[in-house]
């Protein structure tokens, strides 16, 4: 833990013990008492050990993951209201006006 946090120059934002907690807490988020579970979680926590130790991480992505999670939220409410066009769009419904591409024949 203080290689990790000294190669992504992490003590500015966090602590060892912060880290480490939360490092815990990730394992601890699951309640199961499937050994088959468990040894996926093993698994994939040394999976993405090694990730880091081998740099395959950018200090933004240990940031966002483990220090600040709530940091990388997307906030679902936007200061003007969306146009019909978008509105239909994103719900992903056929847009009126627009050419529908699909039913030409060539």
């Amino acid at each position: 833990m203080p290689w990790i946090m000294r190669t992504y120059w992490l003590e500015e934002v966090t602590t060892t013990a912060a880290l480490r907690s939360r490092l815990a807490n990730e394992f601890r988020r699951a309640t199961t008492d499937n050994p088959a579970v468990i040894d996926v979680m093993l698994f994939k926590g040394a999976q993405e050990m090694v990730t880091v130790m081998a740099h395959h991480f950018q200090r933004h992505h240990l940031i966002t993951k483990f220090v600040a999670p709530e940091s990388n939220a997307i906030l679902k409410t936007t200061a003007k209201p969306q146009s019909k066009f978008l509105s239909s769009f994103l719900s992903g419904k056929p847009t009126v006006g627009h050419h529908n591409y699909t039913a030409e024949k060539a």
